[in-house]
């Protein structure tokens, strides 16, 4: 677990006594659900709920199409401390963005403040690279699908609702 969180994005309160790890994809429907939920989850603890984010498919840990260059452009948001902005506006966008055109005008729309090198950083083996090792810890987890997330450790398949995670995280915090 250590790698997830050295690997994977980081966001909230990174001292949180609640840790969240999710692999997931940006093409996910279900991982998108699971986003809100979460997302809702933080503003309930704000300062109770740390994320870790680590792309992910269940099928044999490869991205392909939009999901992938999604990943990727989320690879170079981070790079401009943008990660967190990027992750949210993808789930909430109507369609995953698909050409590289798509990917920078959502890039300049939550603030990336240098596009070019933004769109410079979706061509380099670097970028990829570091998708691959969030595939790799995708696999060696022997993922069923996506979401799967760990809530301070326990594994879980599939989203939850808030409902759900609120009873979890409550139960956590006694």
């Amino acid at each position: 677990m250590a790698s997830w969180y050295r690997i994977g994005h980081r966001y909230g309160t990174p001292d949180a006594p609640v840790k969240i790890v999710q692999f997931g994809s940006h093409g996910c429907g279900f991982c998108r659900d699971f986003h809100f939920a979460i997302d809702s989850l933080r503003t309930t603890f704000p300062d109770q709920v740390g994320l870790t984010w680590i792309h992910a498919v269940g099928d044999g840990g490869k991205l392909d199409g939009p999901a992938n260059l999604s990943a990727v452009a989320s690879e170079c948001a981070a790079r401009q401390g943008r990660f967190e902005s990027y992750h949210d506006a993808v789930f909430r966008s109507k369609s995953l963005p698909g050409s590289a055109r798509d990917l920078t005008r959502l890039a300049r729309g939550i603030g990336v403040p240098d596009t070019i090198s933004f769109e410079a950083c979706l061509d380099t083996r670097e970028t990829e690279a570091a998708v691959t090792q969030h595939l790799e810890l995708a696999e060696a987890a022997d993922l069923p699908g996506t979401p799967v997330w760990y809530l301070n450790g326990r594994r879980y398949v599939g989203a939850a609702t808030y409902a759900e995670l609120l009873g979890l995280v409550t139960s956590t915090l006694r």
